[in-house]
């Protein structure tokens, strides 16, 4: 059960990981939320098309997003219920569910970051993948000192 915990936890992790990449930021020109992967935005001079392009493709997928949101809480409120019970089937199968509904959202990002980019310029394009780098190397170094907090106990 303590291996089964670990890779659980360690997959957590890394779903949160990708997760925290969405988490509400406000792109200052238009005054509206949007996910942090996105705050990376505000740093590239965009003009007035392109801004309202780009939250023409949130608002586009807003609601899909919020809907993967409450799912993924939900199922991971039964995941740990199923931890809490024991049970080695139930776990993997509420497990599964919640990895699903991850990778449904991970697709939906992807597709997100693929449209608004086709929105900047090459030079936009590159500060924007700059930016986003870093960022998930943040995510990644909060991640594995989690993980090895978890590991040392």
């Amino acid at each position: 059960m303590k291996t089964l915990k670990k890779a659980f936890l360690m997959t957590f992790f890394m779903c949160l990981a990708l997760t925290k990449l969405v988490a509400g930021s406000e792109l200052k020109e238009h005054n509206s939320k949007l996910p942090k992967y996105l705050s990376c935005l505000q740093s590239l001079q965009l003009d007035d098309k392109q801004r309202s392009e780009i939250m023409e493709i949130y608002d586009s997928h807003k609601s899909q997003v919020n809907n993967l949101r409450v799912e993924i809480g939900e199922k991971t409120g039964a995941l740990k219920k199923a931890i809490e019970s024991g049970d080695e089937h139930i776990v993997r199968k509420a497990f599964q569910e919640v990895s699903k509904l991850r990778e449904n959202m991970l697709i939906l990002k992807l597709s997100i970051l693929k449209d608004v980019k086709n929105v900047l310029s090459d030079d936009q394009k590159n500060q924007f993948n700059a930016c986003l780098k870093e960022q998930l190397e943040g995510v990644q170094r909060k991640w594995e000192k989690a993980l090895m907090r978890f590991l040392s106990e």
